[in-house]
This record gives C-alpha cells, sequence and structure tokens, in this order.
C-alpha cells in the first residue's frame, strides 16, 4: 500500500528536521521517498517564519490501517519535540506531518479525512506530491491533481532544494 505524508517545518534548522522526520519514519516503510524541498509563506497565520514543505512517499512494510499511519506521524512529531498550541493550530511548529492519501481509500471521520481536504488548496503541497506522479488523482472526486495548479497563487512558494537533500542525511 501507497501513502503520501505532506511535511512541513518553521522553526529551527528546518531541513534538518524534516530529515529527521525522514529517517525516523523510513524504518516502518518498505520504501520511502521524498520529493524536493519548496519554501513557502504561511497560510493561515502570517506572522511566522517560512516554512519548508516536502512530501514523502511511502510503500507500507506491514499491513497497517490509516489510523495506524495517523498515530505513527503523530508519535513521530512528538519524538521530534512537536507542541501543538490549541491557541494557535496552524503557527509555528518544528515538524508537522500529514497524512494526505493512503492508497485510493476515502475516509471521513473526526480525526482522519482522507484525501487531506488541504491538497487542492496548497501549492506547497500539489507540487512535491506531483513530482512522484504527474497523473495523480484525488481518489474522490477522480480528477487530476495538476488541473489544481493553475487556481492557486504561485506568490510566496519557491523551489528551495531537490530532493537528493536526503542523500547526506542517510549517509551519516
Amino acid at each position: 500500500m501507497t501513502v503520501y505524508i505532506g511535511v512541513g517545518s518553521n522553526i529551527g534548522n528546518r531541513e534538518d528536521n524534516i530529515a529527521k522526520a525522514f529517517l525516523l519514519l523510513n524504518k516502518y516503510f518498505l520504501s520511502l521517498e521524498t520529493a524536493s524541498l519548496y519554501e513557502s509563506k504561511a497560510l493561515y497565520y502570517k506572522d511566522q517564519p517560512d516554512f519548508l514543505n516536502t512530501v514523502f512517499k511511502g510503500i507500507i512494510k506491514e499491513n497497517r490501517t490509516p489510523e495506524q499511519i495517523l498515530s505513527l506521524l503523530l508519535k513521530t512529531e512528538n519524538s521530534l519535540g512537536r507542541e501543538r498550541c490549541e491557541a494557535l493550530p496552524k503557527g509555528p511548529r518544528n515538524i508537522d506531518l500529514d497524512l494526505l492519501l493512503f492508497e485510493n481509500h476515502i475516509i471521513n471521520k473526526e480525526n482522519l479525512i482522507i484525501p487531506h481536504p488541504g491538497i487542492t488548496e496548497r501549492l506547497f503541497v500539489l507540487l512535491p506530491l506531483l513530482e512522484f506522479d504527474k497523473n495523480l488523482k484525488d481518489p474522490s472526486t477522480v480528477e487530476k491533481y495538476d488541473k489544481f495548479l493553475n487556481s492557486l497563487e504561485k506568490e510566496g512558494i519557491y523551489f528551495y532544494k531537490s530532493n537528493r537533500y536526503i542523500e547526506k542525511y542517510k549517509n551519516s
């Protein structure tokens, strides 16, 4: 089963934070890949540092449910020192891991919505997601994700570094 994970960081050494998340998650997947890094302005709460964002694509090692993968992502955030602020849920964070897609599953629960509802609203998610497959489709609407690229604001998002950035972390 294939999963896509949205990744972001805007506190501390953002690239290191993302690489640490990758290395921690890697042991739970048969394979884990990363797209390139993109730098973007914050969308919802603007008074905070810029984000680095990417998407991880993982092939699940064991038979796991979407809820188990979400739990694994939350555990990884916690182990990296993520502190959630209820007063400012879209505020600064050292790491943010979102389960974007889980194969072609469609889930609508209080604590888990797949596909992630923000995919089509966020260029910083679409650009790295489409690096894996330009023909990727939304499981619920069956529309290709690249259709949404032209409708999103291009201001404030920049290519930061190719996906090869992770090699230096894997070898250290």
